[in-house]
């Protein structure tokens, strides 16, 4: 709980009308929002149905930085997990960035 806390604590519900084979979505505001992956995808991509202004993404215990694809034609956004190793119960993707569109 020491480092995927701040994942849970404070957040809100999953604002995608949706739920997710790879695990939850939360977040705290309109500009942060947390994936918390319990099973890597086998592609290695995370889909959101929604695209965001200025996003960023990167693993909440390191801070290290992962690839986003926003395929905003579309209203969907990508990111790449191929390179992250699952640790523990539960791994946290961190995004920050004013969400734009749900894709309904």
């Amino acid at each position: 709980m020491k480092v995927n806390g701040e994942a849970i604590y404070g957040t809100r519900a999953n604002p995608f009308n949706e739920e997710f084979q790879w695990g939850r979505v939360t977040r705290k505001g309109n500009d942060k929002f947390y994936l918390i992956v319990y099973k890597k995808p086998s592609d290695g991509k995370i889909v959101l149905p929604c695209t965001f202004s200025k996003v960023k993404a990167s693993m909440l215990n390191d801070k290290t930085k992962l690839n986003i694809i926003k395929y905003q034609k579309d209203g969907y956004t990508v990111i790449d997990v191929s390179s992250v190793s699952l640790d523990g119960p539960a791994t946290v993707v961190k995004l920050e960035g004013k969400l734009k569109m749900l894709n309904k």
